[in-house]
């Protein structure tokens, strides 16, 4: 071969080369956002399966009070609520209790969903506390216009947070955003509960 022919033959092969790599370069691209978002998915799946159970068997909801760390709770029912769940077979009201409370927080700049869970005893005696633990990370709720928590009427018109009735609703809705890559939209997940006990 002669040395035009050699060079010709490079350059080639340098394109074909750098085409490939750009495809693969892609396809992991591709493949890793993919995967990112199935384990966003399944992680917001679990995260409302395990508050939609326990707000489902819960006594009315109450306003979340401070837990002692930081940062502190949200005080609005929009992004955090407390649910008392009786453990007793007995019936409804009956005590000992299981107290969740659910809430996002901004913590460093990165918004969770977290559960704080404690054992509530006939006497009054609090054990297995519980504090911050993580349901989801990366939450991308913006606030007032995407609560956490929307509360309904019997008729399924909203209840403003602020009304003295939200205890008392017959249905919530939870709604997640969850934000798994740069520059990708947020995915929206959400539940329907009808607290057992309000009916």
């Amino acid at each position: 071969m002669t040395v035009p022919e050699l060079a010709v033959v490079t350059v080639i092969l340098s394109v074909v080369v750098a085409v490939m790599f750009g495809f693969l370069d892609q396809v992991t691209g591709l493949s890793l956002r993919t995967d990112r978002q199935a384990e966003a998915e399944g992680s917001a799946q679990l995260a409302l399966r395990a508050a939609s159970q326990n707000i489902r068997s819960a006594l009315p909801v109450a306003a979340c009070t401070s837990d002692g760390a930081t940062p502190a709770l949200p005080t609005s029912y929009a992004d955090c609520m407390k649910v008392r769940v009786s453990r007793s077979t007995s019936g409804v009201g009956a005590c000992p209790f299981t107290d969740f409370v659910y809430a996002i927080v901004n913590d460093g700049g990165v918004k969770k969903l977290i559960e704080n869970r404690q054992e509530v005893s006939c006497t009054g005696t609090v054990s297995g506390v519980r504090l911050r633990r993580v349901l989801l990370e990366k939450v991308a709720n913006a606030g007032a216009t995407e609560p956490l928590f929307t509360y309904y009427r019997d008729n399924g018109t909203t209840i403003p947070v602020t009304d003295p009735t939200v205890p008392m609703a017959s249905s919530l809705r939870i709604l997640v955003k969850v934000s798994y890559a740069a520059n990708a939209p947020a995915l929206s997940f959400s539940s329907v509960v009808a607290p057992r006990n309000n009916r």
